[in-house]
């Protein structure tokens, strides 16, 4: 029996070893992993303005114990985060928006960081007065923190008492705080170290009017964005059901559109005035004038009767023109009336035969784009415009300037369109100045969606609204044209004038009715061509280039004389 009892407390004896061991190793691997990095230091210095809002300036001093890749630099709820000196992301956590940094080459050693961040409605209305609520340490620090500090600067003096509500500590966190008060700001110290993932809220309550909240009114940057948003699919939407129109079949075609003139075509292309100026050079390579240019002086000279063979405001408009002894100042009063008449009574033909009677406006997805823009610059005054007496005024004024803007711009991708790219740039500039004021103030995603659709508007109406059948045909005649003088070539060029030593005269007005007048000139270069037969100059004319600034200063002069009126 002695034996065996020897046997069996060996073997309890050895099992209570492994097991000790056991136990030993287990807690040696229980231990919680000493963290990457920890904070040494945060101070969190906080000015509330008198908006009822709020912006943080939060420096921090870390040391990392091993190289870490990313940092997350939590903000909440915040707005406009910055790291001062590094590129970062604002990205959504689990407790809010952070900054995410990172570093391929790894974050090591002590490293010091500064970061900006602004909250929205710190302040807000009660029953009984206003209350002062937020946090002035989010949660969301990975690291824990040694020693952390706050303070918060108010717009004006008050007197209540402020509250606080740890993460860790919950309401019993003011215990664990040195905490001071002044007339107008409040600061405190933890005096232990923080836990990773601890924070502080604030809350203080504060007498009725103590900020003129209203003066804060306007629209958030979420309202500004879903106002945008909708308005955005109004005009999809307008656009898709009322003036939308099927894809064209476009052919190269080598003379102008059935029943087309050349001062026509700047409206069949583009939406422009039609200009009596063309026409009337268009006239002249016909035979039915000469176009006499020399001394400061724009002469038209009758050579022959216009018959039936033209339509009828094209008989009525020549018939006006000259007088009794033939003769027109191209660069005169009677010129510019007649020109304005003709523009008009060709404007309203040309959309009675053009558009189709369920149309829908263009001029309406304009005005709905454009106060898209208009929402937009109200919603980035609404965060960047100081409170005050006159910031409801000032809204309203930046939301119509935002309007106005939005128009404008518009006129920037027309104006691109019809090759008129001093203008295009010109109008071009509102954008610039709505991005720059967003960027500014905030709000940056509505203003560049609002942009978009200034540029969609202007886009899809550039030939107005819906076409009738016979509106599609003459719209894909009218391209099938300007494809062709686009591409004709200089040896077909060549070959032409070979026929007809007057083909590119009589061509180049229909060229710079639609943009193309520099481009087909220059395509024959210093080629020798012969004399142009109707358009008469001190100095002679025999290459393309030297004809075609002839003919731009005589169409210059007789659009200057349509625009005195």
């Amino acid at each position: 029996m002695g034996r065996w009892c020897q046997k069996l407390l060996c073997w309890l004896l050895l099992v209570c070893i492994c097991a000790a061991g056991a136990s030993a190793a287990a807690a040696d691997g229980g231990e919680e992993t000493p963290a990457d990095a920890v904070i040494n230091r945060l101070e969190a210095r906080w000015v509330v303005d008198d908006r009822g809002g709020a912006s943080a300036t939060v420096t921090l001093d870390v040391t990392f114990s091993t190289a870490v890749t990313e940092m997350e630099f939590p903000i909440g709820s915040g707005r406009g985060g910055s790291l001062a000196g590094r590129d970062t992301r604002t990205v959504d956590t689990d407790d809010g928006r952070a900054l995410r940094l990172t570093a391929e080459a790894g974050l090591t050693g002590q490293q010091s960081f500064t970061l900006t961040y602004d909250l929205d409605g710190v302040i807000t209305e009660t029953e009984t007065g206003q209350l002062l609520a937020f946090d002035v340490l989010p949660t969301g620090w990975a690291y824990p923190i040694e020693v952390a500090t706050f303070s918060v600067t108010m717009p004006a003096a008050f007197t209540g008492e402020p509250a606080y509500v740890g993460g860790y500590y919950g309401d019993t966190v003011g215990d664990y705080m040195t905490l001071s008060q002044e007339s107008a700001s409040f600061s405190g110290t933890f005096n232990e170290s923080l836990r990773d993932h601890d924070s502080l809220a604030v809350s203080l309550v504060l007498p009725a009017g103590y900020v003129d909240l209203h003066s804060a009114g306007g629209i958030s940057s979420l309202v500004t964005l879903i106002l945008v948003a909708v308005l955005g699919a109004a005009c999809l939407l307008y656009w898709y059901l009322t003036l939308r129109n099927p894809r064209l079949s476009v052919r190269l075609r080598p003379i102008a559109p059935d029943g087309a003139g050349a001062g026509d075509l700047p409206m069949l292309l583009t939406g422009q005035t039609p200009s009596l100026a063309l026409q009337v050079m268009q006239w002249a390579s016909l035979g039915y004038l000469t176009v006499h240019m020399g001394g400061g002086s724009l002469v038209l000279r009758r050579t022959m009767d216009m018959g039936t063979e033209r339509r009828n405001l094209e008989r009525s408009a020549f018939n006006k023109l000259f007088g009794p002894d033939g003769l027109c100042d191209g660069a005169g009063a009677r010129f510019g009336q007649l020109a304005e008449r003709y523009a008009a009574a060709a404007t309203a033909r040309w959309r009675r035969q053009l558009f189709s009677k369920t149309s829908g406006s263009p001029t309406l997805l304009h005005l709905l784009a454009a106060l898209a823009c208009g929402v937009a610059a109200l919603g980035s005054a609404s965060s960047g415009l100081p409170a005050g007496a006159l910031r409801g005024l000032l809204l309203a004024l930046c939301a119509v300037a935002g309007a106005a803007l939005g128009w404008i711009s518009q006129r920037a991708v027309t104006a691109a369109a019809r090759r008129q790219y001093r203008l295009a740039l010109v109008c071009a500039l509102p954008m610039v100045v709505i991005l720059a004021a967003a960027r500014l103030w905030g709000g940056l995603i509505p203003a560049a969606l609002a942009l978009l659709l200034q540029v969609f508007a202007a886009g899809v109406t550039l030939r107005g609204g819906r076409r009738s059948p016979g509106g599609r045909d003459n719209l894909a005649q009218t391209l099938g044209f300007r494809r062709y003088i686009q591409h004709v070539s200089p040896h077909q060029l060549t070959l032409l004038l070979r026929d007809d030593g007057q083909y590119l005269y009589n061509l180049l007005p229909f060229a710079e009715a639609m943009g193309l007048g520099r481009d087909l000139a220059a395509r024959l270069g210093e080629a020798r061509m012969e004399p142009c037969a109707w358009l008469e100059t001190r100095r002679a004319l025999q290459t393309a280039p030297a004809f075609r600034a002839a003919l731009r200063e005589a169409l210059d002069r007789m659009e200057a004389a349509a625009r005195r009126r």
